[in-house]
């Protein structure tokens, strides 16, 4: 049995410090919100181009719901095993290749398995987020800061919208930088489709970077027989 000591949440530092790490988590929830509503910019161009009847339209939509399904119901035993930490690194690492592949996706097909991994993404963050959080936050500050992560939904709902809107903007525009490459002008011009999803994978890379940073969740190094001091 290991006797590596843990810091406590309470020793480890301030206020600020536990809002920081809690924030990072967090960003679980906003992308958990962006990845749901991003995809209300990209249905119409999605339908125009494919020739998308409603079933394949309404697949292409929800099946990022089938793989939250599935992720949620495979987070808690993969984080018992692994650890929150490292299975939020996981979420981290689906949202972001789901993002890239939606990018360069060739066929509705394509687009429906780029999406599977974000919903899988999704459905281990909704769990995990808040959960690391509680885990991590002492009793008199687990209230609010679990809250975090419902406000980072919100917010992440809401930047999804703001992020459609400036993409349709510059679609419309039709400019054409001359040094701007030709996959470049059918990401974000063409088929500004792609841009929209696409744009998933900037959260999702300074989400990967910053979880990197943060310690193990307190109550789980006990479990695996780690003494708190």
């Amino acid at each position: 049995m290991s006797t590596t000591p843990i810091p406590s949440a309470d020793s480890r530092g301030s206020c600020a410090y536990l809002s920081a790490i809690a924030s990072i988590a967090a960003m679980g929830g906003l992308l958990f919100g962006f990845d749901t509503a991003v995809i209300s910019g990209a249905v119409g161009f999605l339908e125009q181009q494919y020739h998308l009847d409603a079933m394949s339209l309404g697949w292409v939509v929800s099946s990022a719901l089938l793989g939250c399904i599935i992720g949620a119901g495979f987070a808690g035993m993969l984080s018992d095993r692994y650890g929150r930490r490292w299975v939020l690194v996981l979420s981290s690492v689906l949202f972001l290749v789901s993002g890239l592949a939606c990018v360069i996706a060739w066929s509705p097909g394509a687009l429906v398995a780029a999406r599977l991994l974000g919903g899988l993404g999704i459905g281990i963050a909704s769990m995990l987020s808040p959960l690391y959080i509680a885990e991590f936050s002492p009793p008199h500050l687990r209230g609010r800061l679990v809250a975090l992560y419902q406000f980072a939904i919100t917010a992440g709902i809401l930047a999804a919208y703001f992020s459609n809107a400036g993409l349709l903007k510059v679609a419309n525009s039709g400019d054409h930088h001359p040094l701007a490459s030709a996959w470049w002008q059918r990401v974000l011009v063409d088929e500004p489709w792609r841009g929209m999803l696409g744009a998933e994978s900037i959260p999702a890379a300074v989400f990967l970077l910053l979880i990197l940073c943060v310690p193990e969740s307190p109550r789980w190094l006990v479990e695996q027989g780690a003494s708190v001091r």
